[in-house]
């Protein structure tokens, strides 16, 4: 073979190129990074003229397109991890549906991406802590995040204006 055969419609499990171009999305819009965001647009358009002929055989790549047409719903948990406060905001973090979201977070005073830190570096995570001790979760647009959360009924309140489109 001079190239690889490369498959990009959906069978029972998702294709290569739409799995390649959800993560670099979903890891360009947590790190900022606009290059992996551009590669994941690119693939897209690559397979367009396809996707508009067979629209069910690209049912992940379409969703990406979705994804990547839309504001992403970024929201950053600051806590210590297994605390009961910390997982019931991370539960209600991923309670409602928002395909654009992404969520990350670190514990109180750990700077992200330090040494032993599974969490790469993220603006998200940049300028943010616990408030008066307690884990918070703040929700942003594009990095522009509002008020902190510190219990899960905010924070629901948060989201649900944001589905809303709010």
């Amino acid at each position: 073979l001079l190239i690889r055969p490369r498959e990009v419609t959906d069978n029972p499990v998702p294709s290569g190129t739409a799995l390649a171009a959800e993560l670099r999305m979903r890891l360009g819009r947590l790190l900022g990074d606009r290059g992996r965001i551009r590669a994941a647009e690119a693939i897209v358009a690559r397979e367009a003229r396809s996707m508009a002929g067979a629209p069910s055989a690209f049912g992940r790549l379409l969703s990406v397109a979705g994804r990547l047409a839309a504001a992403p719903v970024e929201i950053a948990v600051i806590g210590r991890r297994g605390s009961p406060a910390t997982r019931a905001l991370l539960r209600e973090a991923h309670r409602p549906f928002l395909p654009t979201r992404v969520v990350t977070g670190r514990g109180p005073g750990r700077p992200a991406g330090g040494p032993g830190d599974p969490v790469p570096e993220t603006p998200l995570l940049e300028g943010r802590g616990a408030v008066d001790g307690r884990p918070a979760a703040f929700v942003c647009v594009n990095f522009a995040c509002g008020l902190p959360a510190t219990d899960p009924g905010t924070l629901r309140e948060q989201l649900d204006r944001r589905s809303r489109g709010a």
